[in-house]
């Protein structure tokens, strides 16, 4: 992959910002694990996902699916974003009383997209529509990249080495916009069916819902669909009673309007478990969630009984939680705000043409000092910055995620020495130099090694050796900390280095003053 990135550079096809970007260095192998299906009770599967994050493919993977999003015109009439969507097409349905609502969904689809014709597919839409599209690739060099990027590629599973022969990998940034092309593909054969076919197909990636007559024949329909490509499976659910799931919508036939009602959905795993108030979270997103159960709730609810139910058992699981009776009220207050912002086109404008730079970043929560923190950044950069808007997002710090994620994944010997600070002490006096590598340590040891047989004149490991006659015990380089983003690593040298008192060779990258 790098050769080939390296030919774009030198043909100038692409520049030296996005070489550096795409280009691979360090990186590990991308990760296989499992995570549960709990939409059934009883239903012991495993979702396959490969994390590719770190992978030598990744950010090329990211890159392209940028270009195919942003040169990709329009989306299916069948498509959905999400619930909310959805909610709005089907209440708008009539005669629900001759109708019979039917669900598909396509069995294990990342897995079973065939990579290249998918690729074909997405390389036709993007050049027949136009023979130069604003993409700095022409066909060939474009087919060839995401070739790179989805084919054939090496993933970690229990310690040992495969390759996914065929199939998007879910946990890859191409994955879902390939999938999508190619299902999207497939529904175009649905206009060839002169009859027995759906007056309503709503897709949501591999979720359908439909509607047919009670005369038609679903199984005959279901037999057709089937036979679309060799590698793809529906699978079908009828309504029960006048209901049926979709999303997480709870469609419901109306008799006597004649129309259709819908809900908010819980699956039968549902334990009505939230965010508990007494948990160590900050208390905006504890209002936060509140906020978001109500929006979801006025959203998919089509009626106001419905709505006042979902309501009323709301308060009470939120209640069950912990949750004191005025922060509930402030927040369905909030919530009730939002909608209205939502439905109201005209606030939604005002919104777009504020003229402040946002600025994101995190901190880790551990309590009320945190918060302080936050607040006392926020002044800071108000006084100095007042054209910028500053959001300052909390992270836990310490989840079941981060205990289970890692023994799920396994342990990937090939990052032990990797993405690090490091230092190498001098063989002759208590001096020692402090770094940071993206690469094996082992990689910049020999670097440095290099760098004084050359007599590189931009090293002060060369520099020590020669003005004092010094040489450095590569052999005894000791790790000070790990560290996977490049910035945070290089305050982390920083921070080494100025806590050295005097004893560190190199310069200090960042002048920092931490709370002075």
């Amino acid at each position: 992959m790098n050769n080939y990135i390296s030919k774009l550079l030198k043909d100038k096809v692409i520049d030296k910002q996005l070489y550096w970007r795409i280009h691979s260095t360090s990186s590990s192998l991308a990760t296989m694990y499992g995570q549960p299906k709990v939409l059934k009770l009883n239903y012991p599967l495993l979702r396959p996902i490969i994390s590719s994050i770190d992978s030598y493919n990744h950010e090329l993977s990211k890159y392209l699916a940028e270009i195919i999003k942003s040169n990709r015109t329009s989306s299916p009439p069948s498509y959905i974003r999400d619930s909310f969507e959805f909610v709005k097409k089907i209440i708008k349905v009539n005669d629900s009383k001759d109708q019979v609502m039917i669900s598909f969904d396509v069995d294990s689809l990342y897995t079973n997209v065939p990579v290249n014709e998918a690729i074909n597919l997405t390389l036709d839409m993007l050049y027949k529509r136009s023979s130069s599209p604003p993409i700095p690739f022409n066909r060939s060099r474009l087919k060839q990249l995401l070739e790179l990027a989805v084919s054939n590629t090496p993933f970690r599973f229990l310690q040992k080495t495969y390759i996914q022969c065929d199939g998007v990998a879910m946990g890859s940034p191409l994955g879902p916009i390939l999938a999508d092309i190619f299902v999207t593909n497939l529904e175009t054969k649905l206009n060839k069916f002169s009859t027995n076919k759906p007056s309503l197909w709503i897709r949501y990636v591999d979720d359908i819902f439909c509607l047919f007559t009670k005369k038609q024949d679903i199984d005959d329909f279901l037999e057709r669909i089937n036979k679309w490509h060799k590698n793809i499976r529906f699978a079908k659910e009828e309504e029960i009673d006048g209901k049926l799931a979709f999303l997480d919508v709870l469609v419901i036939r109306d008799n006597t309007t004649n129309k259709y009602v819908t809900t908010v959905y819980r699956k039968p795993t549902n334990t009505n478990l939230y965010l508990l108030y007494d948990s160590n979270q900050c208390r905006k997103y504890k209002l936060g969630l509140i906020r978001t159960l109500v929006i979801r709730t006025l959203l998919i609810c089509s009626t106001i009984t419905q709505k006042d139910n979902e309501l009323t058992l709301m308060k009470h699981t939120l209640k069950t939680n912990g949750y004191p009776d005025h922060l509930i009220r402030r927040g369905i207050r909030e919530g009730e705000v939002i909608v209205n912002k939502i439905n109201n086109k005209k606030n939604n404008q005002q919104q777009k043409t504020q003229t402040k730079q946002n600025i994101y970043f995190t901190l880790t929560y551990y309590g009320l000092e945190s918060t302080i923190l936050a607040r006392r950044i926020k002044h800071i950069i108000q006084k100095f910055m007042p054209l910028t808007n500053i959001n300052i997002a909390f992270m836990k710090s310490f989840t079941l995620k981060n205990i289970f994620l890692p023994i799920q994944k396994g342990e990937d010997k090939t990052t032990k020495d990797k993405k690090l600070v490091y230092k190498i002490p001098c063989n002759s006096c208590n001096k020692y130099y402090t770094g940071e590598t993206n690469r094996d340590k082992s990689t910049r040891m020999k670097e440095h090694q290099k760098d004084i047989k050359n007599l590189s004149d931009s090293s002060n490991v060369v520099k020590h050796v020669i003005e004092q006659k010094h040489t450095f015990k590569f052999d005894q380089a000791e790790t000070l900390t790990f560290e996977s983003k490049w910035n945070r690593r290089v305050i982390k040298e920083s921070l080494y280095t100025h806590q050295s008192f005097d004893q560190s060779l190199n310069d200090i990258k960042f002048k920092l003053n931490v709370f002075g």
